[in-house]
């Protein structure tokens, strides 16, 4: 899996639900089937994902990098789930000791 497009995104309540990226209006996805009435909330999520991304990978290097003085990060839940979350998020194998994942072919 390649890299997701880049953030920011912005959310457009069109009817559509349009996401599209701000720097240059490119469509990221159309929201318009109604499936639980929950639509609103789910597209402020998948709109905020690439900042969410990034955040997380922050977060859990600076953490890591901090508590690296005092016990090993990476066996701690909390890690274990971010890197999991991350690898999820960009289709990659879970990496250990960082706060990319890997994939076969390199992207992240």
């Amino acid at each position: 899996m390649g890299n997701h497009t880049p953030g920011p995104w912005k959310l457009f309540d069109d009817r559509r639900m349009s996401i599209v990226r701000l720097d240059d209006g490119e469509l990221i996805a159309d929201l318009d089937i109604i499936v639980n009435g929950q639509e609103d909330a789910n597209a402020r999520l998948i709109v905020a994902s690439p900042e969410l991304l990034d955040a997380l990978r922050a977060i859990t290097a600076g953490y890591a990098a901090l508590a690296g003085a005092f016990r090993n990060p990476e066996e701690e839940e909390e890690v274990i789930a971010a890197r999991a979350a991350i690898a999820e998020a960009t289709g990659a194998e879970p990496a250990r000791g960082s706060t990319e994942s890997s994939t076969p072919n390199g992207d992240t």
